[in-house]
């Protein structure tokens, strides 16, 4: 099983994670997950949920936990691409590479808008280069997850 992004509009959505099982890509709801990790909560994978995850009412339960250890591993991976950027985002922050920084993290927005530390390290190094007003709208997007939906 691959636990990659098989289309654009499958990757848009920042409340779901997208798996691809055999040919049946899905998106599975964020809100199956303890907090922001990539371990399933049981509890949230209620009759209602399954079919949000599967699609198919008649989703068999081995096929079902197939989908979610496939959800388990893309979400561990989305996490780990929205913490590299970030990372080396503060880093050139600290170094006074702010320019380089702000480049770096505008790439990284394209692709994780829903990524709330970005939207922070990035208005932090627009403010040092002096650009407030942007700094100001980046610092808020960061904070509402409903301005980052609507912004991407």
């Amino acid at each position: 099983m691959r636990s990659t992004v098989a289309t654009d509009a499958m990757r848009s959505n920042p409340d779901f994670v997208p798996v691809v099982h055999g040919k049946t890509a899905t998106n599975v709801p964020l809100g199956i997950f303890k907090g922001r990790s990539s371990v399933i909560d049981r509890s949230q994978v209620g009759e209602s949920r399954v079919r949000a995850v599967g699609g198919d009412p008649w989703l068999s339960p081995d096929a079902l936990d197939v989908i979610l250890a496939g959800a388990s591993r893309a979400r561990a991976e989305q996490m780990e691409k929205e913490r590299k950027p970030v990372k080396k985002g503060r880093d050139l922050v600290s170094n006074g590479r702010f320019t380089k920084s702000i480049r770096l993290l505008e790439r990284h927005l394209r692709s994780c808008p829903e990524d709330r530390g970005t939207w922070q390290v990035i208005g932090e190094a627009l403010y040092q280069v002096g650009r407030v007003e942007e700094d100001c709208r980046c610092v808020s997007v960061g904070r509402n997850e409903h301005l980052r939906t609507k912004l991407h």
